[in-house]
């Protein structure tokens, strides 16, 4: 499974079938220099969602930038 929608999150997509036993976290605050508590705290929420999705034992890969 690939979690994301941004350039590296698209890049493993062709392999996504592959990942039966991994998943892919391509995703974040797109904007570097956002000082916005809120869209971290979103951020957040979506990684531990992500986290939550998946099988404790299998593969997490955390992509960011």
């Amino acid at each position: 499974m690939v979690f994301g929608s941004g350039l590296i999150a698209r890049a493993f997509e062709p392999y996504a079938h592959a990942l039966s036993d991994a998943s892919i976290y391509a995703a974040g605050v797109s904007n570097s220099s956002c000082q916005d508590a809120r869209e971290f705290e979103r951020e957040r929420q979506r990684l531990g969602a992500a986290l939550a999705s998946v099988p404790a034992s299998s593969l997490f890969l955390y992509f960011s930038t």
